[in-house]
């Protein structure tokens, strides 16, 4: 049982390691960076849906449709490496889940 213990626990290890040396950057760097982009989306939408104004133009960037094409799973995934590697992501991890799913519909 030792045995087995030692080796589910060094694959973790490994896997985590690994996560860690090809990421593109902190986490939550990245997962703040995914939820702004999505938030300026749903700015330059509604923008576009009030019709003209003397405001500065949007900045574009990727559109809503393509945002929900993309969904959930790079967001949920840069969550939970976050939470894993960052204290502040740690703490803040309902408050960062809750923000995310904020916009999608029930039962999703």
């Amino acid at each position: 049982m030792l045995w087995l213990w030692w080796c589910v626990t060094l694959g973790l290890a490994v896997n985590v390691g690994v996560q860690l040396l090809l990421a593109q950057g902190d986490p939550l760097t990245l997962l703040l960076r995914e939820l702004d982009a999505r938030l300026h989306a749903v700015e330059n939408t509604v923008r576009e849906l009030a019709g003209p104004t003397e405001l500065a133009p949007p900045p574009t960037g990727m559109s809503l449709g393509a945002l929900a094409t993309a969904g959930m799973s790079r967001p949920l995934a840069l969550l939970k490496t976050a939470s894993l590697t960052n204290a502040r992501a740690r703490q803040r991890h309902e408050t960062l889940a809750t923000t995310m799913h904020a916009g999608r519909p029930i039962g999703d």
